[in-house]
């Protein structure tokens, strides 16, 4: 916005966009890995986990044939674009085998992928008002990477995660001098959304109880696993999890 405010309104607000050649770009594997996860979980989420490696691997090249489908619409990927993809594909396995383990420890449950803030749609969240003090209004909007619920009684709780393809942490200093508070913003969103639609899609009825569990950056590097010996197919899955890591603020903080 500060750049260019004419920009800003024609991105955000009217949401012009250039038409763009198909193409894999660094931007896109973000988009990729995300778009997996949702398709993976919204086809399996209520299965009984964790589940077994290899079926893991089954489903998710099912699912990238049908993603690859949706990034490159127009004809056959390139050789370049197939080799960065089946790359993109391995990494993904440890990240579903660790969220599968995740899960199967937890009774919280994927509710909600891709869930935008402030924006229309047939699920949104309401975006939070920040009046100002020259007598302006902000909206803030965005998008949930993932929204898990779990409920106990007659209250629901939620965890909003942010999926990041690189190291992120979540830092309370950062918080307490008022940067990186996406994923609290998102959860506070959450929370005070009004009785209505939402709220009922989310806990059953339309003024249901919504309680805060935590707000956690889950962070994985893909293709960045390596060793300088040659090691058994077990050692290198548990080598390559340990890209996989989750920061952030939970109930018991």
């Amino acid at each position: 916005f500060i750049q260019c405010q004419f920009g800003y309104y024609c991105k955000y607000l009217m949401r012009l966009d250039e038409e763009k050649t198909a193409s894999l770009a660094q931007t896109n594997v973000g988009t990729f890995v995300h778009r997996v996860l949702e398709l993976y979980f919204a086809a399996h989420g209520d299965e009984e986990l964790p589940t077994e490696e290899n079926a893991i691997r089954r489903e998710t090249d099912k699912i990238v044939t049908q993603v690859i489908g949706e990034i490159l619409p127009k004809g056959d990927p390139t050789g370049r674009a197939r080799y960065l993809f089946s790359r993109l594909t391995r990494s993904v396995y440890p990240i579903l085998s660790s969220l599968s383990r995740e899960f199967a420890q937890s009774k919280f449950r994927p509710a909600f992928f891709e869930l935008p803030v402030g924006i229309e749609g047939k699920t949104s969240v309401p975006p939070t008002i920040v009046p100002t003090e020259n007598g302006h209004t902000v909206y803030l909007t965005g998008v949930v990477d993932r929204l898990d619920t779990w409920q106990d009684g007659d209250a629901t709780y939620v965890r909003v995660v942010d999926y990041k393809t690189g190291s992120k942490k979540f830092a309370r200093s950062d918080v307490e001098i008022g940067i990186n508070v996406q994923l609290l913003l998102y959860l506070f969103s959450v929370l005070r959304c009004p009785p209505g639609k939402f709220r009922e899609k989310l806990t059953g009825t339309p003024d249901g109880e919504i309680r805060a569990a935590g707000a956690l950056y889950f962070s994985a590097r893909p293709g960045e696993t390596s060793s300088d010996t040659l090691i058994s197919r077990e050692d290198a899955i548990v080598l390559e999890e340990e890209n996989v890591d989750r920061s952030g603020v939970l109930l018991s903080d």
